[in-house]
């Protein structure tokens, strides 16, 4: 099909959608209709005729209407982008198509209705504030960091006395009141630790001081802000019997420990120097991530223009996509358009901030950092075996290699758009940025 042939006309503009008319001669759908016509004759398997021997004429009765329906898709299809090339539309999504016009004479004429991609202009990037945290790993940090890993592998064994915060419980419950009978109050050889958060507070109180072989009824309340609405507020009246207390024995501080963990020589410094390097590289990747946040953010509010809502469709239905198959729902589930909604947002802010990122980047004319894509592969591969058949693996996959690649360019602007912001700086602690707390900007401005 020729360029010429093809005849483009706006009908109408609405915000980001285009609706357009176009219309090509008659002959070049008809000829396409007479081309696959012939190709249908002589590949078709009919009874009553040989392999390549059906007649075109029996061929176009047999398979006429579905042939000229395939032919019309197709036309329409590369019919559109053949004009939204030539009149320079930025697509934002598919585009939907009425049916061809029947009355349009000597013309194939359709209308194509589709969203093109908004206009953005960057805003002046430098008005954006920013607060960074700072903070450092102290002995208490490791000493601290050190304790958990020694509860992570700590080993039960019998408590000859009442029970204390720390150990292991093993009791069997009753349950009356509101709630009686409900399945989702522990039953026969509930399982807790005191002071773990696993069951109600007026449980794990009543339980201190408790020995094996004891009893005790007592009310307990579900707190209002209990996860299952359903309880809130529910007054119980528990009996519970202790059939087993347990102590916590922590591994010693031994090579033997410091093996599990991957270190083999060096004793106790090396151990320590190995989880200071640890917790220092996670406390400088959580303040990148706290800066990320707070750069995605910010150009989001800065900006403001109408999203295609294809676009906002798709990272909704993919968002929805991820998060059900996260919490184990079945693809035909009646809380799928519930998670729809709760991901709505966050897909319009996705959709946002990523046609900003994409904006920056062409007027700043970012490219991506080959030195620091290898730097980011050569990172990844540490943690296998064999790290040099791994950064060959990225870089021998065109998938893989594009997602780093992506991801590589979306720090570069990020740490862009840091770099024209102002950025003020608060002290903080390692477990508070870790914790995810967050440094307020009249904290940074008190500190100046």
């Amino acid at each position: 099909m020729a360029q010429a042939d093809l005849q483009v006309s706006l009908e109408s503009t609405e915000g980001l959608k285009r609706r357009i008319k176009l219309s090509l001669p008659a002959r070049s759908f008809e000829d396409r209709v007479a081309e696959r016509t012939r190709v249908v004759a002589r590949e078709a398997r009919v009874n009553g005729f040989r392999p390549g021997k059906m007649p075109v004429k029996e061929a176009s009765r047999r398979f006429g209407a579905s042939i000229r329906r395939e032919v019309a898709a197709d036309l329409m299809q590369e019919s559109f982008f053949q004009a939204a090339e030539r009149e320079s539309y930025d697509i934002a999504g598919p585009p939907v198509f009425d049916p061809p016009d029947p009355s349009a004479g000597g013309q194939f004429s359709f209308v194509a209705t589709f969203e093109v991609m908004p206009e953005i202009e960057v805003a002046d990037l430098s008005d954006i504030r920013l607060v960074r945290p700072e903070a450092e790993v102290t002995q208490d940090d490791i000493d601290g960091m050190i304790q958990t890993l020694r509860e992570r592998s700590r080993k039960w064994e019998t408590a000859e006395r009442a029970a204390e915060e720390g150990d292991l419980i093993v009791a069997d419950f009753t349950v009356s009141g509101e709630a009686a009978g409900d399945p989702r109050i522990p039953g026969k050889d509930a399982r807790f630790i005191v002071g773990g958060g696993g069951v109600l507070e007026d449980i794990d109180q009543a339980v201190r001081g408790m020995s094996v072989g004891e009893t005790k009824e007592f009310p307990a309340t579900v707190p209002e802000d209990s996860p299952d609405e359903s309880l809130r507020g529910s007054e119980l009246t528990c009996e519970v019997a202790v059939t087993a207390v347990e102590k916590p024995v922590l591994p010693p501080l031994d090579d033997a420990f410091f093996r599990t963990l991957g270190v083999r020589e060096g004793g106790e410094p090396a151990f320590r120097e190995e989880i200071r390097k640890d917790m220092q590289a996670r406390l400088e990747a959580a303040i990148r991530q706290r800066m990320q946040e707070q750069v995605l953010e910010a150009i989001a509010d800065v900006h403001d223009f109408a999203l295609p809502e294809a676009l906002v469709e798709r990272e909704r239905a993919q968002m929805s996509e991820d998060l059900r198959q996260r919490v184990g729902l079945p693809e035909q589930s009646e809380q799928l358009e519930r998670i729809g909604e709760l991901v709505g947002t966050e897909a319009e802010k996705r959709v946002k901030t990523g046609l900003v990122m994409k904006a920056i980047v062409a007027q700043e004319s970012l490219t991506l950092d080959a030195n620091r894509l290898r730097e980011r592969i050569e990172g990844m591969a540490e943690r296998y075996e064999k790290p040099q058949e791994v950064i060959e693996a990225y870089y021998g996959d065109e998938r893989l290699l594009q997602s780093v690649e992506q991801t590589t360019l979306t720090e570069q602007v990020i740490d862009h758009v840091a770099g024209l912001a102002k950025v003020d700086t608060v002290q903080s602690t390692f477990q508070d940025v870790m914790s995810g707390k967050p440094a307020s900007q009249e904290g940074a401005e008190e500190q100046a």
